[in-house]
């Protein structure tokens, strides 16, 4: 793995947390309370190029970097935006955009499905799904991102990364 994710977060058009997700256990409380705060920081960038439209891509860029984070975005044609925070303390290089840019929309399909397949999800309320929990177990273990693994993804075929 090039980079390893550490927070993710997938928030309703109204800001409201539909899912936030840490690589960190319960015993460092303080430090998954930062990391939320800085996910909970980046929606104003999120809205500042909302305003300034550059393509009609969906995926955001980076948002937010200081020396131990770097965090990316994405927001679907819905307004729903979904956050990943990637820590570069191990890391010697930076990830490959495209990588970033895939797993956003890998976590983006996977959403869908446990929300828009889902008769009985209620629209801006918290996502409960196994199989959305299972995907990021995976990105947080390392065994699916650009990093030349393969990710699920909404249609059950697989997307081969370079």
């Amino acid at each position: 793995m090039m980079f390893s994710p550490c927070a993710i977060a997938i928030v309703s058009t109204s800001n409201r947390p539909l899912l936030i997700r840490t690589i960190l256990d319960e015993t460092d409380k303080e430090e998954a309370t930062r990391l939320i705060y800085l996910m909970h920081a980046s929606l104003d960038i999120v809205e500042e190029k909302v305003e300034q439209p550059t393509s009609r891509d969906n995926f955001l860029g980076i948002l937010y970097q200081c020396e131990r984070y770097k965090i990316y975005g994405l927001m679907s044609t819905t307004k729903v935006k979904i956050l990943l925070m990637i820590s570069q303390r191990h890391s010697f290089t930076s990830p490959r955009e495209n990588d970033i840019r895939l797993m956003l929309k890998n976590i983006h399909k996977v959403y869908i499905d446990a929300t828009a397949m889902n008769p009985f999800y209620k629209p801006n309320e918290p996502v409960k799904s196994r199989r959305l929990d299972s995907y990021l177990d995976t990105i947080f273990t390392g065994t699916s991102n650009g990093g030349g693994q393969t990710p699920i993804t909404s249609s059950n075929q697989v997307v081969q990364t370079v």
